[in-house]
């Protein structure tokens, strides 16, 4: 039985639900927005921790009988849950790939119902059954072994019991050791599709640039979701200066996508109010093909309850969209509660959504600038002379925006990187000036690759020719951002009550600033004479 809070959480956040859809006064708006976002949060936390609780009970209980069969010979069952991973071992061809697990049990013995995860490391040719595939059922034969994600044992075990991550599990198999049981079927069917789809476009992105594989790996890890590729020298420049974020796909890569999807509907005479019907199956598409991770789903989740409004006749809300977001996810699967991954991205995303408005507004107050756009228009410069001041404005908007964008990801991350990993890099702060960028660039690149080299396969060559050399540029930089004195400490972790405070004192700045503020369109309202 789970402690009473939670039920008191999900019930508070059931009675603000029912007072947040009661009609209110336009100058109310902003306070409802905030009162529905918070009682769905509310909701979604109570009820996600109640189911969770169970959920996380049994998942100990498949830890309890993986661990009684660590570093044992064991034979396991269960489907692939991921493309395979192709390297070399000691002159030895191998495959890695994730399983979701059904049984396991002694390679003689009798075999128990298991609903884990393992890693499969298949050692030597592909077996006899042909090649390993998404969604596929198999028995593999093998060693077991456990390994938590930390590198200090006991620290590790520590971590694992304060998140109730149980470690990864390796199951390493010879080429006589596995038997294919099935075929991919129903929805593992469809998914196999897609994921074949991106290791089409993985092939594509690297058209043109053999020889670059470090590269290429690079701009296959930013754009598909694909890690493996990611040589472990740049793991740790990227871990070091705080800008390993930008691989997890998310709202970057979501919204780059949606822009280009956007701008080709805009094109195409679509309104507005129909572009979901669009977006919505091509965001499930991609989220699916790059891994469905945590963060990939909130940010393609969020996209579409966002642009589903206008066609359901309402505003767009985006915090309304988070908290529902949340809310579905945990529904769905409720043990996404005590995930780090799941943890980190809707914290870090609320923390931009609370901190980038009172950010942007002082670093615009600290850095104005010439306000060019404020000119009239039969007063401006003509030619290349408006042209400049246009850019020149459009440039300090965009500087002044990220960084803001960068302060506030900072601010709303910095405390579970310590608390969880033991990081903190304040170098982050300067680094994400310079990673965001060439990551957006790097990301609109392949994208471009990948569609407009269907029409002409040399435009592909050109855009990832392209791509190599932003990634150079990007890695570069992070280079010698890394070097600055100071800017990576290892091993502090920062206490919980630390943590809280920290986000207690942001969450209360947030609120008040945002009590103090009118809202803009109940301020139009207002002057028109349409509230009292």
């Amino acid at each position: 039985m789970p402690p009473t809070w939670p039920w008191v959480s999900a019930l508070a956040g059931f009675l603000l639900s029912v007072a947040a859809l009661w009609p209110a006064p336009v100058r109310f708006a902003a306070a409802m927005s905030v009162a529905r976002a918070l009682s769905i949060g509310l909701l979604a936390f109570g009820t996600g921790w109640i189911r969770g609780d169970q959920v996380w009970r049994v998942r100990q209980r498949d830890h309890e009988r993986l661990l009684a069969y660590a570093g044992e010979r064991v034979r396991a069952t269960g489907h692939v849950a991921d493309l395979p991973a192709h390297s070399t071992r000691n002159g030895r061809p191998r495959r890695t790939f994730r399983v979701a697990l059904e049984t396991i049990g002694d390679a003689e013995g009798e075999s128990h119902a298991c609903a884990g995860e393992a890693i499969v490391v298949a050692h030597g040719p592909p077996p006899r059954a042909g090649p390993t595939a998404y969604g596929q059922r198999w028995q593999w034969e093998g060693r077991l072994v456990h390994a938590p994600f930390l590198a200090d044992a006991a620290e590790s075990e520590s971590r694992l019991r304060a998140t109730r991550a149980p470690g990864r599990y390796w199951l390493h198999v010879g080429p006589a050791g596995q038997r294919r049981l099935d075929e991919a079927r129903g929805w593992r069917a469809a998914a196999q599709t897609l994921l074949r789809g991106r290791a089409l476009a993985a092939e594509r992105i690297g058209l043109g640039v053999a020889g670059r594989e470090e590269a290429v790996g690079l701009v296959r890890a930013l754009l598909l979701g694909e890690r493996a590729g990611i040589a472990s020298g740049r793991r740790e420049l990227f871990s070091a200066t705080g800008s390993w974020h930008v691989f997890a796909i998310s709202g970057l890569h979501v919204g780059i996508l949606v822009l280009l999807l956007a701008t080709a509907l805009r094109m195409a005479g679509v309104s507005r109010e129909r572009w979901i019907w669009f977006l919505a199956p091509a965001l499930a598409a991609y989220v699916w093909a790059t891994g469905a991770r945590a963060s990939a789903i909130r940010a393609g989740l969020m996209a579409s309850f966002y642009f589903l409004a206008p066609a359901l006749n309402r505003k767009p809300d985006a915090l309304s969209a988070l908290a529902l977001t949340a809310g579905l996810i945990l529904a769905a699967a409720p043990g996404q509660l005590f995930e780090l991954g799941f943890l980190y991205s809707f914290v870090v995303t609320a923390g931009l959504m609370a901190l980038f408005p009172p950010f942007h507004e002082a670093v615009c107050q600290a850095f104005p600038g010439k306000r060019y756009d404020t000119i009239l228009p039969e007063r401006k410069p003509k030619g290349w002379l408006g042209l400049a001041q246009d850019t020149g404005a459009g440039a300090r908007r965009g500087a002044q925006s990220l960084a803001a964008l960068s302060l506030a990801a900072w601010v709303a991350s910095a405390p579970l990187a310590s608390h969880w990993f033991g990081q903190f890099t304040p170098v982050a702060l300067i680094a994400n000036l310079w990673a965001v960028p060439m990551v957006f660039l790097i990301v609109l690149c392949g994208g471009l690759s990948l569609t407009l080299g269907l029409i002409l396969p040399i435009l592909a060559d050109i855009f990832n020719h392209a791509n190599v050399a932003l990634a150079h540029l990007l890695t570069s930089g992070l280079a010698a951002l890394r070097a600055l004195p100071g800017g990576h400490w290892e091993g502090w972790h920062a206490p919980t009550s630390a943590v809280a405070g920290w986000y207690g004192f942001w969450l209360a700045f947030a609120l008040v600033r945002h009590g103090r503020q009118p809202l803009p369109q109940a301020e139009g309202l207002s002057e028109k004479g349409l509230t009292p």
